[in-house]
């Protein structure tokens, strides 16, 4: 049995186009000199509406955010090659993610233009169950399956945040539905160990799209449904161990039927060195 208490730092950058209708529609609230324009209308002759901020990083984000999570699990030994485990990790606590007070920007094709602050208020990572065994077929062969079930639909109901002006005062609060349902993944996997240093390992992901047709948004294009992984360990020295993975996910394509289709495939590879000392 087994628990983790983890210290969280998360960060965003979000480029973010819309017409001047749509960010309307995503309005909720607005005070000050910026909500009173807004509620004029004055974006409505625009043809183009943005609201952007990043820190130009590939590694970080203008808004950042820090929190805390939790994890418990437990594993059990049902026979000399059969084991079996169960883990439930909570739906992270994250403070609400904030760029500097002058960072954040909105403006519009008619020439507007305004500096401020972005709250992205409430933005948490899911709860996540999972049981699954591995069994040791051979010395040579292992074969594990888990499944897993994640809590999208108590985190990602809506994405919210508030641009607070640094120019023109006052603020204005947005909400982008999302509306994403739980998701159920089936995950498959074998390592064969070809001889005493090198081991080479496969996997299959099966799971359903937790993204509703809908609410599909180019900002959260997590429309992916299964992918393959390959990967290989390779014993250095009795102290060093290198290991690599590649995930392919190949491309999925969804209209929510009010705006384009987006499509989405992923690529993925992974580098690791470990030494004990």
């Amino acid at each position: 049995v087994g628990a983790t208490l983890k210290y969280i730092w998360s960060s965003l950058d979000m480029l973010l186009a819309a017409s001047p209708a749509q960010l309307g529609q995503m309005a909720t609230g607005g005070s000050g000199a910026l909500g009173g324009a807004i509620g004029a209308g004055a974006l409505n002759t625009a043809n183009w509406a943005r609201i952007n901020f990043s820190d130009n990083n590939k590694f970080t984000g203008a808004a950042s955010a820090t929190g805390y999570g939790a994890s418990l699990g437990t594993t059990f030994k049902v026979s000399q090659d059969v084991m079996m485990g169960a883990s439930y990790q909570f739906k992270s606590r994250l403070s609400d993610m904030k760029t500097g007070s002058n960072v954040a920007s909105m403006t519009a094709s008619t020439g507007f233009a305004d500096n401020g602050q972005i709250t992205v208020i409430d933005f948490q990572m899911p709860s996540v169950f999972a049981v699954g065994a591995s069994w040791q077929v051979k010395p040579a062969l292992l074969l594990a399956a888990d499944i897993k079930y994640i809590g999208w639909a108590d985190s990602m109901q809506s994405f919210k945040m508030r641009y607070d002006s640094a120019q023109m005062g006052g603020s204005v609060s947005f909400a982008m539905p999302q509306n994403w349902s739980d998701q159920t993944v089936l995950n498959l996997g074998l390592a064969w160990q070809a001889n005493e240093k090198l081991t080479l390992r496969a996997g299959l992901n099966l799971a359903a799209n937790p993204v509703p047709d809908a609410y599909v948004n180019p900002l959260f294009p997590a429309i992916e449904r299964n992918h393959v992984t390959f990967g290989l360990g390779y014993k250095m020295s009795e102290a060093g161990d290198f290991n690599a993975s590649l995930a392919l996910a190949p491309s999925v394509s969804v209209n929510s039927g009010s705006g384009p289709t987006i499509s989405h495939s992923q690529t993925n590879m992974q580098l690791l060195y470990s030494h004990r000392f």
